[in-house]
């Protein structure tokens, strides 16, 4: 939805949110605080390594790394198979400026069901890739998977079973 702000207050302060809380702070123009805040996961023993280096090429993304970042993010791609992490691998490579590897991962995630088109219309970190004609068919098979799903959601009364107010 865009609202960082509320993203952070409701959050959990643990290790499994730390990326999305880095994202939320680097939105709201708080890079130092997100840096900081990986770099603190980054350094606990308790991590499993694939976590730590996701949470590194995030760090060395925000601190200009690129090579660095690129390193971590290509250790653990084959690592993630859901579309919700092809869609992370995606927002960051496009963040790195490998246009089509970020397509590429953007496209698997929303095949494979990530299809969140209020997200992705509204993610900072596509915004170099907003005219690419591939990304624009990308997010319109997005928005057409998500007004089919909300279509089913609210047929079967998903609102009132959520407790969602009209």
């Amino acid at each position: 939805m865009g609202d960082y702000q509320s993203a952070l207050r409701t959050s959990i302060v643990s290790s499994a949110d730390a990326d999305i809380e880095a994202l939320a702070l680097t939105a709201l123009g708080r890079r130092a605080e997100a840096i900081a805040r990986l770099r603190q996961e980054e350094q606990k023993d308790t991590l499993f390594t694939h976590i730590r280096s996701w949470f590194c090429s995030l760090r060395a993304l925000l601190e200009g790394k690129h090579s660095e970042s690129l390193d971590a993010i290509n250790e653990i791609i084959g690592r993630f198979g859901g579309p919700e992490a092809r869609y992370r691998f995606a927002e960051q490579l496009a963040g790195l400026g490998q246009t089509q590897h970020a397509l590429a991962m953007l496209c698997e995630a929303v095949e494979g069901g990530f299809f969140c088109y209020p997200g992705i219309v509204r993610d900072p970190w596509f915004d170099p890739l907003r005219t690419n004609p591939e990304f624009i068919l990308i997010s319109g098979r997005a928005r057409e998977r998500h007004e089919k799903a909300l279509v089913a959601f609210n047929e079967v009364g998903g609102r009132e079973i959520v407790g969602i107010r009209r």
